[in-house]
């Protein structure tokens, strides 16, 4: 099975290559979230145990957590092909990609590399039918292009969290920047109107599988907003 993906975010023309190797960073980490995006919707639904708290919608602020900034390289959304083989009906896709800091600034200095954190999701909110088979389909069967998972996925339950998620480890393959992280974490939720899948990654690698599940958590309160 194929899975689509987009092309790696060209870095900006001129600047420090420090600049240049962070862009590419987040090209990756979008790129990565892409193609684990691309396995969630081959799934389909079924019936839920999720508690339904009432129909909401994911918006995708300027700003998320106090430090993570939009960028404006983007990364596919869901069609609405996509959003109805995923059990979602009535769809609608968001996606965001976020970086504590700014990727195209010219005058970046060498450390900054390391102190960065960056995440992207993508994500789809409607009518979910079967939000636990979305998130379940996510770690069943990877593609091997550009990325291996880790270990094994394991449900996580963080605090002021009420739907059901996931979280696995992921490598990405073929690296060639130095200093641009290989190691990344990615959590899926899903619940009765919205299903994500975030990507994370730090300048020195990536956050453990707990606090990769919490930071997931507390996006998704600040992103999830009722309709």
């Amino acid at each position: 099975m194929s899975y689509g993906q987009p092309g790696m975010p060209m870095p900006p023309e001129g600047g420090s290559k420090t600049g240049k190797t962070i862009a590419i960073v987040v090209g990756s980490l979008a790129l990565v979230g892409a193609i684990i995006v691309a396995i969630v919707l081959s799934m389909g639904g079924g019936g839920s145990d999720v508690a339904d708290d009432g129909a909401h919608k994911i918006e995708t602020p300027p700003t998320v957590l106090g430090d993570y900034k939009k960028i404006d390289q983007g990364i596919k959304e869901m069609s609405a092909s996509e959003m109805e083989n995923a059990g979602v009906s009535n769809g609608t896709a968001a996606s965001g990609n976020y970086n504590t800091i700014d990727p195209s600034d010219p005058n970046l200095d060498p450390s900054d590399l390391t102190s960065m954190k960056a995440l992207a999701l993508i994500g789809a909110y409607g009518e979910v039918d079967d939000p636990e088979a979305a998130v379940d389909s996510v770690f069943e069967d990877p593609p091997t292009e550009n990325m291996e998972l880790v270990g094994t996925a394991e449900e996580q339950s963080p605090s002021n969290f009420n739907g059901y998620m996931k979280c696995q480890a992921v490598k990405a393959t073929g690296q060639t920047v130095p200093g641009a992280p290989s190691d990344y974490q990615i959590c899926a939720w899903g619940d009765n109107s919205t299903i994500a899948v975030v990507t994370m990654a730090n300048g020195t690698g990536s956050p453990s599988i707990e606090e990769a599940a919490q930071l997931t958590a507390d996006v998704r309160e600040e992103v999830r907003k009722p309709v």
